[in-house]
């Protein structure tokens, strides 16, 4: 749209120019015509003078004849000239204008694509974090009852709620299960989850996702994040 306007802008500029250039040399030539029907009638009965005049005397008589078109002309040039540097003056700062629209929209779409990875690549790394976490639930531990089924969690966060799987952690109580597989075999899941938060982490960092990195802090993400790192200080020490 912007593209479009400037060009409409630049023709409209071109014609301009066009009819100020026409309308100098229409002007000039009225004016010399009607200066030439002036003097013509006065000068043509006296041509045959000309035989008895010297050189020099020739010379002042075309210059006096011609003198005043020729100045004429010299000022509808110079009205010409100031005219088109106008214009152009008025094109460089149109030109200036329009590249500063184009670096503003261009930092414009390179902050949405920015926001849009950002926000892209939080909703996977949520995803991820879900899913290590439901594999926790499912495999490691008793699975609490009440907890949904992986389809409804699936549904959960198909409409929107990101946090799904986070929430019915913390509303089951599935932290104050037990577990019932053996340490080494629960601590994959937990590993795979703390790697996920801690590269998720780095990256809203990073990108200077304040309120994202805020909300990867908050209930009831923390919940099960603060449970998660309990976990693995305990197998660690347990090794």
């Amino acid at each position: 749209m912007t593209d479009i306007l400037s060009r409409i802008a630049a023709y409209g500029r071109m014609a301009r120019r066009e009819r100020r250039k026409n309308g100098l040399m229409w002007f000039g030539l009225v004016l010399t015509i009607s200066y030439l029907a002036f003097v013509l009638p006065i000068v043509v009965p006296r041509l045959g003078e000309l035989d008895a005049m010297s050189l020099n005397e020739i010379g002042d008589f075309l210059a006096g004849l011609f003198g005043p078109a020729a100045f004429l002309w010299l000022v509808l040039g110079f009205l010409q000239q100031a005219s088109e540097l106008r214009i152009q003056s008025e094109e460089l700062r149109a030109t200036r204008e329009q590249g500063a629209l184009q670096a503003e929209a261009l930092q414009k779409s390179a902050a949405l694509a920015q926001t849009d990875h950002v926000q892209r690549r939080f909703r996977e790394g949520l995803e991820n974090l879900s899913d290590a976490l439901e594999d926790f639930v499912r495999t490691s531990i008793a699975t609490p009852a009440g907890y949904p089924d992986a389809g409804k969690l699936r549904q959960r966060m198909a409409q929107g709620d990101a946090e799904a799987v986070f929430r019915a952690f913390a509303d089951t109580k599935a932290a104050q299960q037990a577990l019932i597989v053996p340490a080494a075999d629960a601590s994959s899941d937990v590993a795979a989850y703390l790697d996920e938060l801690t590269e998720l982490e780095a990256f809203l960092t990073q990108s200077g996702a304040h309120a994202l990195l805020r909300r990867l802090h908050s209930d009831p993400i923390a919940q099960a994040t603060g449970h998660m790192k309990a976990l693995s200080a305990e197998f660690s020490a347990q090794s």
